[in-house]
Parts: C-alpha cells; sequence; structure tokens
C-alpha cells in the first residue's frame, strides 16, 4: 500500500513539473513567505533522497542535507530526481535504521530508532504537506495543473469520501 502511495505522488509531482514554465517554478511566492514551488520540490527530493542514504549508510539524517540549488530550478534535474527517488524507493526491503535527531549537550548526538518503512511512510505524508504548499502556489499563480487531492493527505481524502 505504502509503495502505491510512493508512485502516486511521484506521478502527480512529476506529471505537474513536466507541466510547468521555468519561470512558473521559480516565482517567488509572497503567501509562502516568498519559497517558489521550486524551493519545496527542491525540499521533498533531498528528504526522500536522505532516506534512501540512510539506507545505505544504516542513518537517517535529514539535518546535514546537500540543499542542491540547481533541483528548485532545473526541470530536468527535478524531474530526473524524482524518477531516481521512485525507481530505488520502492525496491528496498525493510531495515531497521538510526535517525539523527540532534547534537546533545555534551557533544554527542542523539539518535532515534527507526525503520525504512516508517521512514517511508514518514516521507510521503511530509510530500503530500508540501504539495499543499505547492498548491497554494499554483493557485496564486492562477494556474490549475492538479486534481482535487493534490495535496491532501490520504486520511483526509478517505474521511471526505466516507
Amino acid at each position: 500500500m505504502i509503495y502505491t502511495q510512493v508512485k502516486d505522488q511521484f506521478g502527480l509531482m512529476i506529471n505537474l513539473t513536466q507541466q510547468l514554465y521555468p519561470d512558473e517554478i521559480t516565482q517567488k511566492i509572497d503567501l509562502l513567505g516568498t519559497a517558489s514551488i521550486g524551493q519545496h520540490m527542491r525540499h521533498i527530493i533531498e528528504l526522500w533522497q536522505c532516506a534512501l542514504l540512510g539506507y545505505d549508510s544504516g542513518l537517517v539524517d535529514y539535518h546535514n542535507r546537500e540543499r542542491n540549488l540547481l533541483l528548485e530550478c532545473d526541470k530536468e534535474a527535478i524531474i530526473g530526481a524524482m524518477q531516481a527517488i521512485l525507481a530505488r524507493a520502492s525496491e528496498l526491503e525493510d531495515k531497521s535504521l538510526s535517525l539523527y535527531i540532534s547534537h546533545n549537550a555534551e557533544g554527542g548526538i542523539d539518535i532515534a530508532e527507526t525503520t525504512y518503512l516508517r521512514e517511508v511512510v514518514y516521507n510521503v505524508e511530509h510530500m503530500i504537506h508540501h504539495m499543499a504548499f505547492i498548491k497554494v502556489a499554483l493557485r496564486a499563480l492562477r494556474i490549475n495543473l492538479t486534481p482535487p487531492n493534490f495535496g491532501m493527505a490520504y486520511s483526509t481524502i478517505q474521511y471526505q469520501a466516507g
């Protein structure tokens, strides 16, 4: 089920990105504190990349990510990164991981135990949260390219349907 959600959400994002003009991706939106659609896309991509890197290393670290600015302005880079995440995210099996939380007062780091599937669930929900911001940006730009449930949590969709 969760991998269907991963596929569905990335499908929506890739489709949207393909339809947007570069200046629409980079346009600063006052309603979003001058963030752009591309900045939200980059943020989504980079957190997914952190989860996948964490799968390999055993430590998921969302704090110390690369912040590749190309992923907020270059359509091909955005789409390519999303396709790469989509191709890899669903092929991995669940396993235990550590999650970096922060540096503590004693100079060490605080770690929590997690699993890959838990991080997939987190990233799907986080992605949908930022897609809601993207939908606000699209409305501010008077662009209607998304289905009604774009940026809406699955639980909300189910609640409204029932």
